[in-house]
């Protein structure tokens, strides 16, 4: 997560920063790291998938539309992804002990599904683009947000992946309305 956030903030950065040498020597790392850890869960893929969008060169051409097809695959029929398929993830601790995220449709893995897929070149107009999009809209909670399990389940902690969840939604939308709409731009 941290890594390919730091390639996604070199990638977007204004200016000429990613070619400074401060930012060439930290992508040489980063590039480095991914090399000797690759992507084991979809979440990590879709991260890769984010950052190969804004650095030419970082994910190959294969293994972007494996990532890519891999991700369409994890996709509900009901139209949504959850947050809890895109990982091995347990509530509470993280203990083996623990229970396990659950794997129903949610605001979090619907919204970066959706968002990491348009930012890698699926059109808005794709079948499973548009049923995510259909799920968004048919699933935005009456206070505006779009809930998602918290992996922590506890009442005393705020539920960030539902706030992450309904970010990533309200990303989602607007990158899938804005090529149906006639602009073209990520």
């Amino acid at each position: 997560w941290p890594v390919t956030l730091m390639a996604i903030a070199t990638g977007m950065a204004p200016g000429d920063y990613a070619s400074t040498d401060a930012a060439v020597e930290g992508m040489h790392r980063i590039r480095d790291h991914i090399d000797a850890n690759p992507p084991e869960f979809a979440h990590n893929r879709g991260m890769l998938l984010w950052a190969g969008s804004v650095n030419e060169g970082l994910v190959s051409d294969a293994d972007r539309q494996l990532w890519i097809d891999d991700l369409l695959g994890l996709q509900h029929d009901d139209g949504g992804w959850a947050s809890g398929g895109l990982g091995v993830w347990r509530m509470r601790k993280g203990l083996d002990s623990d229970p396990p995220v659950t794997v129903e449709s949610d605001g979090y893995g619907t919204g970066f599904v959706i968002y990491v897929l348009r930012q890698a070149g699926v059109p808005a107009s794709h079948a499973a683009i548009q049923r995510g999009v259909g799920w968004l809209k048919a699933n935005q909670r009456v206070g505006g947000y779009w809930w998602t399990q918290s992996i922590r389940n506890s009442f005393t902690t705020s539920n960030f992946l539902t706030h992450a969840g309904t970010a990533f939604a309200v990303k989602a939308l607007a990158a899938a309305e804005l090529e149906m709409g006639g602009v073209t731009e990520r």
